[in-house]
């Protein structure tokens, strides 16, 4: 394993990094990754990175050491950054501030940037539409939710709609882009909804059709990345598996007590010598079980997690209200394949991008550990580096493979750990890599708050880019949001 390149951070970054992004992926510290894949592992096909604060972004190419652009304030007056990426471009960033004011896409070869006015301050309010780039983005500029579908490039609207949900909490094109699901608060109960890609609602799904069932709303919403079909997770512990009609297949249950003949499940022991190791189960099995209790002012109950493999032909899930354990299920079967059961909650899981059936699983253990699964293998394999100080709170995933070996990545923040096995199980010693310190001082004073361009009405604003020094001259309006941006290339 070689280092590409080390950049020293500039100083008007304030460590630690909130974001940290590869193009192509969605990887944000303090959350799980979630990787797009279609005809291969994309993200391996571009070198650009992102790392922001939460003011400042920088995008570098780590194959070109002269490349590197810098966006400052990048929010605006508007607060700070709650969500920052890629857009359909690595030329693209894709801004989401704190207060909801708009959203901003900056383009990074120009300067220039388009302002989307109230945008819904959620992760999943927005989506690239796979192949063609189109942008459809969830906003609330007054009592009702609106689906905007929006132009690559220029960003003109060309789909204008007023949604029926009571406050819609995310959408996702599917992977071939036919189609268009969003999704409603779980008040409302399980409704979601399935546009065309020229915005006709096509169907409305209310819930799995069981007797006397209490519809305890939509949690996570995921598509099958090959056959074009929707899972949907709610906030109990059900998830409903929706044909390429989007009528009910079958509905998967996540019950504490696991009790089934074709599933082997797998628990993880610890002996005196703190060694881990997997046992099987006898059946039936009690899943350990914790009371949900609310996280940021939400319902840390239902079904958090849902992750396909590369060819859609296995399904992952966790449950939060049994945060120690991993279901694996077989949709070729529509079956529960395995269980997973671990000493510690599971932070993420990652299936890799290349073998279909290999799945790395990441808990909140008190030493660096990873837990590996193979549908082919005898027994899962858990890894441990020798270093147990990575510091910091750790990440896990999945970096390319040479030959028959696969490599992964447990890092912290001052250094990480590159793992190696073989594809038959065989583990290899780790390797370690270590960073430098950097001392970054602290931002200036932060920008004051305005209300922008609140007499605006149009929902989609063009503006051009200037650097620091062009608005020296200008005078500030109240009304209007000053300007403290700029590019760098």
């Amino acid at each position: 394993m070689r280092s590409l390149c080390r950049r020293p951070l500039p100083r008007e970054l304030v460590l630690p990094l909130r974001f940290i992004k590869w193009y192509g992926t969605s990887v944000t510290l303090g959350a799980k990754s979630q990787e797009t894949l279609e005809d291969g592992p994309q993200h391996r096909t571009d070198r650009h990175l992102l790392v922001a604060d939460d003011k400042n972004i920088l995008v570098y190419n780590v194959e070109d050491a002269q490349w590197q652009a810098t966006v400052k304030g990048a929010a605006g007056n508007t607060g700070k950054i709650a969500h920052v990426d890629f857009g359909y471009t690595p030329d693209e960033v894709f801004v989401l501030p704190e207060f909801g004011v708009k959203a901003t896409i900056w383009s990074l070869p120009s300067g220039r940037r388009v302002e989307i006015r109230d945008p819904k301050i959620l992760q999943k309010a927005y989506d690239y539409r796979p192949a063609t780039g189109h942008l459809a983005i969830l906003t609330r500029p007054n009592t009702h939710d609106i689906l905007l579908v929006l132009t690559p490039d220029t960003y003109e609207p060309i789909i204008d709609i007023e949604l029926s949900t009571t406050d819609a909490q995310g959408l996702k094109w599917s992977p071939d882009g036919r189609w268009l699901a969003v999704w409603d608060t779980a008040s409302a109960g399980s409704k979601v909804l399935i546009y065309t890609a020229d915005g006709q609602l096509f169907k409305t799904f209310l819930g799995a059709k069981e007797n006397n069932a209490v519809e305890l709303g939509v949690k996570s919403v995921e598509w099958n990345p090959l056959s074009g079909s929707v899972v949907i997770g709610d906030f109990g512990e059900n998830v409903t598996i929706l044909s390429t009609t989007f009528s009910e297949i079958t509905l998967f249950k996540h019950r504490s007590t696991v009790s089934s003949p074709e599933a082997i499940v797998w628990q993880e022991e610890i002996n005196a010598a703190k060694d881990r190791s997997y046992t099987i189960a006898r059946q039936p099995t009690i899943s350990p079980t914790y009371e949900p209790f609310p996280l940021n002012g939400m319902d840390s109950s239902g079904i958090s997690a849902l992750d396909f493999n590369m060819d859609g032909t296995l399904l992952s899930t966790k449950s939060d209200t049994m945060p120690s354990t991993i279901w694996i299920w077989s949709l070729k079967t529509t079956k529960l394949a395995a269980v997973m059961i671990h000493h510690a909650p599971v932070k993420s899981i990652h299936w890799h991008f290349s073998i279909h059936d290999l799945l790395l699983i990441h808990c909140a253990t008190s030493e660096p550990t990873v837990h590996i699964w193979r549908e082919s293998w005898d027994f899962p394999q858990i890894l441990r580096p020798e270093a147990n100080d990575l510091g910091g709170k750790l990440k896990a995933s999945w970096l390319g493979t040479e030959g028959d070996v696969l490599r992964l990545m447990l890092s912290g923040t001052s250094k990480c750990a590159i793992g190696q096995m073989t594809v038959q199980g065989q583990q290899i010693p780790w390797q370690e890599e270590h960073d430098g310190n950097n001392e970054i001082s602290g931002l200036g004073p932060e920008d004051m708050f305005d209300e922008g361009n609140s007499f605006d009405l149009s929902p989609v604003k063009l503006c051009d880019g200037h650097t620091q020094d062009d608005l020296l001259d200008k005078v500030e309006d109240t009304f209007q949001y000053r300007n403290q941006n700029r590019i760098l290339t």
